[in-house]
């Protein structure tokens, strides 16, 4: 037989049919639940269907197999399984092959995604041998059995999916209709799962602010601002002293998280204190509610596949010790606590559930925590998503396990791609060095998972390790990606890359950096995206590297300062960048700034491959967090969050006269304004005129001279039904644009404006209409009577009397002759 391309799968979240199937096994699993005083001999009864059929040769086909009954202690991720399922596969050339099968789902069912190379028909049938399950301390039998024999054609001719909706190329909005399959790779969500240390913002995840999914602004257009704190200059009486914008240790705008295109973050109440909750629409700037007395810590996103429910369900979590507040994302509300969480480092598994891996140095004990587990303990049945509080946490620990000893007290350093890097640090080192033993721990499922017993190992070996390393000067840790740890030495300025599943030194030292500043580098910003390490630092740079090779790619500068700045430049500390979508955002601060604070501090848009500056702002500030195509950040210029995207614009026409003859013009005009919510109907202008004018409208700087507005394109539909270009048209910066035009026929006209939008703004248009009369014939010329002398008049006037006269003598005559007998 020839080999087929199959794939087993376990779970229906990706077809319609187990819907079906599920709430048929409630039936049977009620039923089966029934506590049974003895052993009893079960008959069992198998299904099977192969969809879509027929198929095209080489197209993916749905096998879904199950049985009239769930396993009966079946309950969610835990209880029995059905076992030993078999799969009898016999191919058009005659050939049978048996495939043994994964154990069934928590519904008794399963489902085989099989891949037909050769026309013809195909047949399966599905065989179960039998199984002991025992039940309330009774142990049952479920008897053999097997399926029908089932057929499944395949053709030559392919069958058509269901088409896809385009991607919109313009403005978009949450929420995304389900039915708009591929539409993901539009969205985005910050869900702040990552400490960046005590003060906050919270990072994208554990691993750094690089958000890999979604879209982020080519622009620096502002969608909204909203003042959150007094900001900017105080007054006179001060000079120009600034308000305390929060830097470093009272941070406000906090976490801040984006979900489902809501913006979430907690308003400050003085300085040290926290108010409440506001919930934000990302794209208007709109308030939707606010939550006095709460506040928040990250977002949850928690993807929960049971027989009865298969979909995200949104949490928001505030962390207070070693307490967990679960709130409703949609309106804010409390829903329960969790408490005795352990603390640790904290990641999201796979499916959105909130992990934390502890290792106790003192014991080399490392544990695993699973919030998803400890809420399970709560519900009546794992089949649904009912959590029931208060939720002891102690009942989430997935396992624990013992790891080798290692000279000091070894403590998690970082966590990626299942793989914990751990590092004791010694103090027996020679003065100014950095004495560390390193070691590495596999945590994937592929090596702690359950045995046929269904229990855990208790201890594990380490993946290699401990290394002892020692570094002249103080460390930073950089964060892992590409297999690689970067680490930073303070005092020498360089970077080096450890692989973390060798441990050795993949390469360094670098090239030590040039500018002294750069020995700040701990306290500024470093991450890591798509194979390269960012660090941006005191030294006014950003310093990109081959995170796999050490390679320099690329060194971009911020500018001199001027007499501005004791640095000489404008300078990045830490929570300075962010990452999305092919680029990198960096925004300039220091620790604890001065006042009042120096000008030409910026935001700064950078390509993420090449380092080219795309864009930049006037900003202070911290990174922005990043979804849906659009950058938020709190400028501590003015106390006022900003966020940053593509918006709407709206273009008008009108046309004078309305009514007009062939042979005279017409005049066009009309606006192309941006309808961003606090623009206030300014004009759209270009996207290389962007930053100085979203400066000039928001930020109280002088307006462009020199900026541009936008493309205008006209066209008409004719009388003749014709559609023709009748030209084009640059806005001012009031927004507006006029257009004088000759129609070349008579006729009724239709005139569109269009502007074509661009990564600013969205495409807009408008129209008009305008009627045109043909020139009227010309009117007969009447002819001119011609004054004739006195003397003239008198002879025509004698002449006509003697031939009436005639004529009268003439008639008399007639009459007397026709009288005579």
């Amino acid at each position: 037989m020839e080999k087929e391309i199959m794939k087993i799968r376990q779970n229906f979240k990706q077809i319609s049919i187990s819907t079906a199937i599920i709430a048929i096994m409630l039936l049977s699993t009620v039923a089966l639940n029934v506590p049974t005083a003895s052993a009893a001999d079960y008959p069992t009864y198998l299904f099977l269907t192969a969809q879509p059929n027929p198929i095209g040769v080489g197209q993916e086909a749905n096998v879904v197999y199950w049985m009239d009954k769930a396993p009966p202690t079946a309950s969610g991720p835990r209880g029995d399984r059905w076992q030993g399922w078999k799969m009898e596969i016999t191919s058009p050339d005659g050939k049978t092959e048996t495939k043994s099968l994964p154990d069934s789902d928590a519904a008794g069912s399963g489902i085989l995604k099989f891949v037909p190379s050769q026309i013809g028909n195909y047949t399966f049938k599905i065989t179960f041998p039998g199984q002991n399950i025992t039940q309330s301390g009774v142990i049952n039998w479920y008897k053999p059995s097997e399926s029908a024999t089932v057929q499944l054609t395949v053709q030559e001719e392919q069958v058509q999916p269901l088409p896809y909706n385009p991607l919109p190329t313009d403005y978009w909005s949450r929420p995304i209709n389900a039915a708009n399959h591929g539409w993901n790779v539009l969205a985005g969500n910050w869900l702040g799962g990552g400490s960046a240390g005590p003060h906050g913002p919270r990072c994208y995840d554990s691993n750094g602010n690089f958000n890999p999914y979604g879209t982020a602004p080519n622009a620096p257009h502002v969608m909204w601002t909203r003042e959150i704190a007094f900001g900017g200059i105080v007054g006179e009486q001060t000079e120009d002293t600034n308000y305390f914008p929060g830097e470093t240790y009272d941070r406000k705008f906090q976490p801040p998280i984006i979900m489902q295109g809501r913006l979430y973050y907690n308003q400050r109440l003085g300085v040290d204190r926290w108010q409440g909750l506001y919930c934000i629409d990302l794209q208007t700037g709109k308030e939707l509610w606010f939550k006095n007395g709460t506040t928040i810590t990250f977002g949850q996103l928690l993807n929960w596949q049971t027989p009865n429910v298969h979909g995200i369900i949104p949490h928001l979590w505030a962390v207070s010790g070693t307490t967990y507040k679960m709130y409703d994302a949609f309106t804010g509300d409390w829903i329960l606590d969790v408490n005795n969480v352990p603390s640790g480092t904290m990641i999201f598994g796979e499916n959105g559930e909130i992990l934390i891996y502890t290792l106790t140095g003192s014991t080399n004990v490392l544990t695993l925590w699973n919030s998803s587990k400890a809420l399970e303990a709560t519900m009546s049945g794992d089949w649904y998503y009912r959590p029931v509080g208060p939720v002891n946490g102690t009942n989430g620990y997935e396992w624990n396990v013992t790891v080798p000893d290692m000279p000091g007290a070894q403590s998690i350093l970082k966590i990626k791609d299942g793989v914990i890097y751990a590092r004791a640090t010694y103090t027996d080192g020679a003065p100014g060095t950095t004495k560390v033993g390193d070691v590495a721990y596999d945590i994937s499922s592929n090596n702690i998972k359950k045995n046929d017993s269904g229990k855990y190992p208790t201890t594990i070996s380490n993946m290699w390790g401990p290394v002892n390393r020692t570094f002249e000067g103080t460390l930073l840790n950089g964060f892992i990606d590409s297999n690689i740890l970067p680490i930073f030495v303070k005092e020498q300025m360089v970077w080096y890359g450890i692989n973390v599943r060798t441990g050795s030194v993949a390469w360094g030292p670098t090239k030590p950096y040039e500018n002294a500043w750069g020995v700040y580098q701990p306290y500024a910003d470093w991450q890591s995206a798509n194979g390269i390490l960012y660090a941006a630092g005191y030294d006014g740079m950003i310093h990109a590297y081959n995170i796999t090779t050490g390679a320099n790619i690329w060194n971009w500068y911020t500018a001199s300062s001027g007499l501005e700045t004791v640095y000489g430049h404008y300078v990045f500390k830490d929570s300075a960048m962010s990452i999305c979508d092919g680029k990198l955002y960096a925004v300039n601060n220091e620790h604890s700034p001065s006042t009042p604070l120096y000008r030409g501090s910026k935001m700064y848009c950078i390509d993420a491959v090449t380092g080219e500056n795309l864009w930049n702002i006037s900003f202070w500030g911290l990174f922005p967090v990043l979804a849906d195509g659009y950058a938020v950040s709190f400028n501590y210029y003015d106390g006022r969050v900003y966020c940053f995207g593509k918006g709407e614009s709206e273009t008008t026409i009108t046309s004078s006269p309305k009514v007009s003859t062939l042979g005279s013009s017409v005049l066009i005009e009309g606006k192309v304004i941006d309808k961003a919510a606090s623009a206030n109907g300014a004009a759209a202008v270009s996207d290389e005129s962007m930053a100085s004018w979203m400066e000039y409208l928001y930020m109280q700087q002088p307006k462009p001279t020199d900026a541009e507005g936008v493309t205008v394109k006209l066209d008409v539909l004719d009388a003749n039904g014709n559609y023709r270009n009748i030209g084009q048209v640059k806005t001012d910066l009031s927004g507006s644009y006029s257009y004088a035009w000759q129609p070349d026929i008579p006729g009724k006209y239709t005139i569109f404006a269009s502007y074509a939008g661009s990564d600013a703004y969205a495409s807009s248009s408008a129209q008009t209409a305008i009627q045109v009369d043909d020139v009227p014939p010309p009117s007969a010329t009447p002819i001119a009577e011609t004054a004739q002398p006195m003397t003239d008049t008198y002879v025509l006037s004698m002449g006509a009397a003697i031939i009436i006269a005639i004529a009268i003598v003439g008639a008399i005559v007639v009459l007397m002759l026709r009288k005579r007998p």
